[in-house]
């Protein structure tokens, strides 16, 4: 009896293991990326599943020149591929003592594919 509790506990262990192991190794289904040119922020979202992207939304948050409390959203309905491209979507402030714009990080809010599916990537660590 107790070698087969010990076999049931280390089969367990195991598939616990492997569990954590697979979740980690899985990538994000979307992926953001970010151009600035012009003092404008461009987005695009590149879909890493075979099911289509079908809206999604992003936020940039402004972290210095004095704009750390602002930030821009944008929300995107997807009818075309060209669509997962936003273009000159956000204006970044300019930095009253360099005169260059502020710096900015960006991440995917919620990323809805079609048959009802949706990805809310976790909440990234505060910005100090």
């Amino acid at each position: 009896m107790l070698c087969r509790v010990y076999i049931t506990m280390r089969i367990a262990w195991m598939a616990m293991v492997v569990a954590v192991a697979v979740t980690a190794a899985e990538p994000n289904p979307a992926e953001l990326r970010v151009t600035s040119q012009n003092g404008s922020l461009s987005y695009e979202i590149v879909n890493a599943l075979p099911v289509s992207i079908v809206a999604f939304q992003v936020l940039t948050r402004f972290t210095s020149g004095g704009f750390e409390n602002l930030g821009c959203t944008v929300t995107a309905q997807v009818k075309q591929p060209s669509d997962l491209t936003i273009r000159n979507a956000c204006k970044l402030p300019v930095d009253a003592k360099t005169g260059k714009p502020v710096s900015f990080v960006s991440r995917i809010v919620s990323v809805d594919f079609a048959k009802g599916l949706k990805w809310t990537p976790p909440e990234p660590p505060a910005i100090p």
